[in-house]
């Protein structure tokens, strides 16, 4: 089967002038909120550069456009593993649930595991994979795949877990505050600003579904020292925690300097002033218009906020896309799209990546639903959609229905891909799930990893320009090396300086 729109609109031109468009793409961009016709309203227009040589968040920045902008260029082939860490400084092996993400900064790959059966955050060596150090953590509330966030400013590491936020020493693990929310956090991963002064802030919600209808919560929390007249809260204070409406809960905030971002199970887009020293009232509330609920995250590029929703229902369009303008949370455009947890990617020149779907279950629940990535193209007042890779590869063997080995099995629910720049041209670094991780309620780590090339057709032999078997993990890139997590371990590949091999094989 073939998406219908493919032959009306995706042609390799269209594409190609849309990444020309787009001088962002994939290189570091400045903040532009102080400039142009839109500074007035305070519409910044591209993210805000992320330093070179880290990715802090899910996501990489708080903004949740997760770039690898040079000189953070990855490895130049998948085929060179550098490491793999699969032990805790105890010797202890350790366990990673496959929709936790990486952090990186400081020479460290921070992310959250279990070691010896118990939860604990964990920092390696980039440089040879060595765990640092482990640090016990609250037990995650129904397997929570929360990535943690990393403070460059006050030296932690942000941990979500419980019904805590914790920040831990980077360079060491110990406890340095811990902040108690009314609620576990299920699924959100927290966010860290770097540019309020001395008055960063941490935004995290929490889960309220299992308490009788209780509201969710977006909570603002003090990250920097206390200051009498410049910021009078200590380390881990809660400034305001603003409720949602019963038995609604948010997922992973954005932000992009001038408001907070989140996308809510009642199907609502918020958002909320940044600064605000008391619980604020929404600037606005966006609803989606199906009605379908938001369980992931948003990002936010030129002045719009995406989202993608899950809907339970049947069939690989299940759910939609979504972009509001930023400002005043007027809908822009709603198009069908897979079923999702994950973050909507903004490549530029008027193209979104969207990561979506599970794996086809054959006893239980027939969704009609598989992996994939999906590619939209903004058209102003509306978009379509380019290619959805298991729609434009599925070969039905003639009953109808989508089932694995009919299909080129990339991306997923929970999976962010990675965009980076190559000699070739853009490329997108995506996972790909488990097969036997049915409706995708295992939660096991991603078993390949694809470097493809976006402006080219899913059918096209070209599409897929390199792959390595052994991780799929949401990838964090950072200068020459690429961290994702796998079923054998969190895995480094990197220019190798030696022999290759240790245990993740390059499929031939």
């Amino acid at each position: 089967m073939k998406h219908s729109y493919k032959n009306i609109v995706y042609t390799g031109a269209l594409l190609a002038s849309a990444f020309a468009a787009s001088p962002s793409l994939g290189v570091d961009a400045t903040d532009q909120s102080e400039r142009g016709p839109d500074a007035m309203l305070g519409r910044p227009q591209l993210p805000a550069p992320a330093p070179t040589g880290r990715w802090t968040h899910l996501g990489r920045t708080p903004w949740r456009t997760p770039w690898a902008q040079g000189p953070d260029t990855g490895p130049a082939s998948l085929s060179s593993v550098a490491w793999t860490a699969d032990e805790d400084d105890l010797g202890r092996d350790v366990f990673f649930l496959g929709g936790v993400g990486v952090v990186a900064d400081d020479g460290l790959v921070c992310t959250t595991g279990f070691a010896g059966g118990e939860p604990v955050a964990l920092a390696f060596a980039a440089g040879d994979g060595v765990c640092a150090w482990s640090a016990p953590i609250p037990e995650p509330a129904f397997s929570s795949w929360s990535t943690p966030a990393i403070d460059k400013a006050n030296g932690t590491l942000l941990v979500a877990a419980g019904n805590q936020l914790r920040a831990l020493g980077l360079g060491d693990g110990v406890l340095r505050w811990a902040a108690t929310l009314e609620h576990p956090v299920v699924n959100a991963s927290p966010l860290v600003t770097t540019d309020r002064g001395p008055r960063d802030r941490a935004f995290i919600t929490d889960y309220s579904l299992a308490d009788l209808g209780a509201p969710g919560r977006l909570y603002c929390i003090n990250v920097d020292p206390f200051d009498t007249g410049a910021n009078p809260h200590e380390p881990g204070d809660i400034v305001w925690a603003a409720p949602l409406a019963p038995g609604e809960v948010g997922a992973s905030p954005a932000c992009d300097g001038r408001r907070v971002y989140l996308a809510t199970s009642a199907g609502r887009l918020l958002a909320y002033p940044i600064d605000s020293a008391t619980t604020p009232a929404p600037l606005w509330s966006a609803p989606n218009t199906s009605g379908d609920a938001f369980f992931g995250g948003v990002s936010v590029f030129a002045g719009d906020v995406y989202a993608a929703s899950y809907n339970f229902g049947i069939g690989q369009l299940s759910g939609e896309l979504v972009k509001i303008d930023a400002v005043s949370g007027e809908l822009r455009w709603s198009v069908p799209s897979n079923r999702t947890d994950s973050i909507p990617v903004p490549l530029g020149g008027g193209l979104i990546a969207v990561s979506g779907g599970v794996p086809p279950d054959p006893f239980f629940f027939d969704h009609r639903s598989a992996p994939s990535l999906a590619l939209f193209m903004d058209l102003g007042a509306n978009a379509v959609m380019l290619w959805d890779s298991a729609l434009d590869t599925w070969a039905d063997d003639g009953d109808g229905v989508i089932e694995n080995g009919e299909f080129l099995s990339v991306g997923g629910w929970t999976h962010v891909p990675a965009l980076v720049r190559t000699p070739d041209g853009p490329r997108l670094l995506v996972g790909s799930m488990d097969e036997e991780d049915y409706g995708g309620v295992l939660l096991l780590p991603g078993v390949e990893t694809r470097l493809i090339d976006p402006m080219r057709s899913p059918a096209d032999p070209m599409f897929i320009t390199d792959t390595v078997v052994g991780l799929g993990g949401s990838p964090a890139v950072v200068g020459d090396a690429l961290y994702s997590i796998g079923p054998g371990g969190l895995v480094c590949l990197r220019a190798p300086d030696g022999p290759e091999g240790d245990g993740v094989r390059r499929r031939p």
